[in-house]
């Protein structure tokens, strides 16, 4: 196995992991990504809370912490919200990478 590939833990701890090896919460989208999902909680008083929560920047381990509660409880809307800031997040760093060239 190579040096810098492993992997500890899995599915949602693994997910905190990358996080903070990537030091998201600083990453150049981190401020688009949350307004993105300020934008997306709007209307859902559970979901504006929670990401209010976050204060002034992006929080991808609270963000993961309720992604780990809406696959558990299997609820629609935080599943659904998850998908759709999940999207942007990718979407984004897309848009980063490619503006990097």
């Amino acid at each position: 196995m190579r040096s810098g590939c492993l992997q500890f833990g899995s599915g949602w701890s693994n997910a905190n992991y990358w996080y903070a090896a990537a030091a998201a919460s600083s990453h150049p989208i981190a401020t688009k990504l949350l307004q993105v999902a300020k934008q997306a909680a709007r209307g859902h008083a559970q979901l504006e809370r929670h990401v209010d929560n976050y204060g002034s920047s992006w929080r991808p381990d609270r963000f993961v912490g309720l992604c780990a509660e809406a696959a558990a409880s299997k609820e629609p809307e935080r599943l659904s919200y998850c998908a759709r800031v999940m999207q942007a997040e990718f979407d984004l760093l897309l848009e980063h990478c490619y503006s990097q060239l």
